[in-house]
């Protein structure tokens, strides 16, 4: 769960904790290890925790490869693979406009040749010449058609050449906006997304809500049942996420076990509803352990929700739902809490 800046005094802890890890399994300090460390300890990473331990124990080169990986998971994953596919269509439709300037100069000699012909045909050469003209104007007239059936040749290859290059894009840019583990919108996706409908939102004056969600004592859960088990928790939940949202909706995993809904043209009291259809499908779900067949402890998530105020940003707004979400782990987990929960609370209290 991704909780207000670290204070001075957190943030020292933190750090002692890091530099504590570091030196247990012999990591040098570097900034990328530090962070990705750091990270781990305050749960903001994006790898699920079980792969960091593997990674510590075995030690600084593991570890390394780990910040490479989530490096491709926060930036664009894919985006030498979209710059590539993108100039290699590029270079098609300079091919095609090549092949188009090829033809027309073809089809401009054939009406010179024509207009020698007519020339031709008007001086005194008598029949010979114009039998003569009628051949060669033959001769002209097939090149010609040669010429046009191979143009359109080129242009239907290179037209098919070009569909399967945009589908290959289409599909480079639909995985580097997947997050791999859970199959929803990734952090990159959602960043961006949460972008675009904030700058709509005012000009169609429709309301835009975010609801932030966290799954509840995930740590203990992965302490108990292990990484495989969690990774298994995040998964469903993602996948509950994913078959409750239509249209421009969209569902992704914003880091860890933290979870978003991103809801243009939602009132913040149907967002509340739709948490609370999801809070409960999950809290349904049966957890069954395969290799014993055991069912395990239930999973269940908070939810805090938060509607865009024209002109603030999304860190403003993220961190409102986020409030909201820290304000149900207060009140006791597997609950959803609006901003307006948070309101009347603080109200409450000074009163």
């Amino acid at each position: 769960m991704r909780y207000a800046a670290d204070n001075i005094t957190q943030a020292r802890i933190n750090c002692a904790e890091t530099f504590k890890l570091l030196e247990q399994y012999r990591i040098p300090p570097t900034p990328d290890l530090y962070k990705l460390v750091y990270d781990y300890i305050t749960d903001r990473n994006d790898i699920p925790k079980g792969e960091v331990d593997k990674a510590m124990k075995l030690g600084a080169e593991a570890l390394h490869a780990l910040v490479l990986k989530r490096q491709g998971m926060l930036d664009s994953p894919d985006e030498g693979s979209v710059a590539e596919t993108g100039q290699k269509i590029s270079q098609k439709v300079e091919e095609i406009l090549l092949t188009l300037a090829s033809h027309s100069d073809s089809t401009g000699g054939f009406s010179d040749a024509l207009t020698k012909f007519s020339g031709d045909l008007q001086g005194e050469n008598g029949a010979v010449t114009v039998e003569k003209l009628v051949h060669d104007i033959m001769v002209e007239t097939h090149a010609m058609r040669d010429r046009t059936q191979q143009l359109e040749a080129e242009l239907q290859a290179s037209a098919s050449a070009i569909d399967e290059l945009q589908c290959s894009l289409n599909q480079v840019r639909e995985e580097a906006s997947t997050d791999p583990l859970t199959k929803i919108a990734n952090r990159l996706k959602f960043d961006r997304t949460i972008a675009q409908e904030m700058s709509r939102s005012p000009d169609r004056e429709k309301p835009l809500c975010l609801v932030m969600c966290d799954v509840d004592n995930f740590k203990n859960f992965n302490d108990t049942f292990g990484h495989q088990m969690g990774d298994q928790v995040l998964r469903m939940v993602g996948a509950t996420l994913g078959e409750n949202t239509k249209g421009r909706d969209l569902a992704a995993r914003y880091g860890g076990e933290e979870f978003s809904l991103i809801l243009p043209e939602t009132e913040l009291d149907d967002a509340v509803q739709l948490a609370n259809v999801i809070r409960e499908a999950i809290a349904g779900k049966r957890l069954i352990r395969k290799k014993t067949g055991v069912e395990i402890s239930r999973v269940t998530v908070s939810f805090g929700a938060a509607i865009f105020r024209p002109g603030e940003t999304a860190a403003e707004l993220i961190d409102r739902a986020d409030e909201a979400l820290y304000h149900a782990k207060q009140a006791g987990r597997n609950q959803v809490c609006s901003e307006r929960d948070v309101t009347r609370s603080k109200i409450s209290v000074a009163g």
